[in-house]
This record gives structure tokens, sequence and C-alpha cells, in this order.
């Protein structure tokens, strides 16, 4: 079966009181948090999946833009240094494939 790229997701990411929350504008729903940095971060694209099933009644694939560890480094390579426990998180989009 052949997949068609329907888009992307764009995936914002903020922290408050110690968790990493990842919501996003392009979809309703979209609200995973953790105080685990790595963990909120591969929830991602399964609870988009999940969303885009239950809400819109699509069978989509969902995938991560990078692995966390990738995410991290690239991130961390355009900032200023930090913290070495403080996990460094941006906004991103994730790539959805349909049938």
């Amino acid at each position: 079966m052949e997949r068609k790229l329907l888009g992307t997701v764009k995936v914002e990411y903020s922290s408050r009181e110690g968790y990493h929350i990842f919501t996003s504008p392009d979809l309703r729903g979209l609200y995973v948090a953790n105080t685990d940095p790595e963990k909120a971060y591969n929830e991602v694209a399964p609870a988009i999946q999940l969303l885009l099933r239950l809400n819109e009644e699509i069978e989509c694939e969902v995938r991560q833009p990078s692995s966390f560890h990738d995410f991290l480094r690239h991130i961390k390579a355009g900032r200023e240094p930090r913290l070495p426990h403080t996990a460094v998180l941006e906004s991103t989009s994730y790539v959805l494939q349909c049938a």
C-alpha cells in the first residue's frame, strides 16, 4: 500500500513547574506532559496518531522529526550552554503519512 504524505503538525514545547509540555495549535486536544522530558517527547507521536484516529477518523503513521537525543544535540548546538541537568527543547513539526 502506497502512503501519501499528508503534511505536518506543528507541536509547541513549554515547561511549567517541572513538567515538559507539548501542545499543538494544529491538532485539537493534543496535550502531553511529563516530568521526564524524554518520556514526554516520545509520547507525542503516538498521541497525534490517536487524536487523528479519534477526532478525524484518519489512520496515519506519525514520525518524530528526530530521536530525542538527536533533537537535544541539534538544539544545544545552536544555543548558549545550559546547566547540565536542564533539558533543552523547542517547538517542532511532526510528519504525517496517511493511506
